[in-house]
């Protein structure tokens, strides 16, 4: 597992799904979760591990996507 540090950018929640921005050497992660139980504020530095087989990756992505 890899391991980055980031900023929290943006909050968007929806009923139980939360998506979280992060800002990593000026490219924007996005995380999406059904269970986010830390609290989280914009302008947090966390850390993120990043697992190889648990990731999607998309360019110039128009539409709608489905994981």
């Amino acid at each position: 597992m890899n391991f980055i540090e980031a900023i929290v950018s943006d909050i968007q929640s929806n009923d139980s799904i939360t998506i979280v921005t992060f800002d990593f050497d000026n490219t924007h992660l996005r995380m999406m979760s059904l269970d986010l139980n830390t609290p989280i504020v914009i302008g947090s530095k966390v850390k993120l591990g990043i697992k190889a087989s648990s990731i999607a990756l998309a360019k110039d992505l128009s539409g709608v996507m489905s994981i």
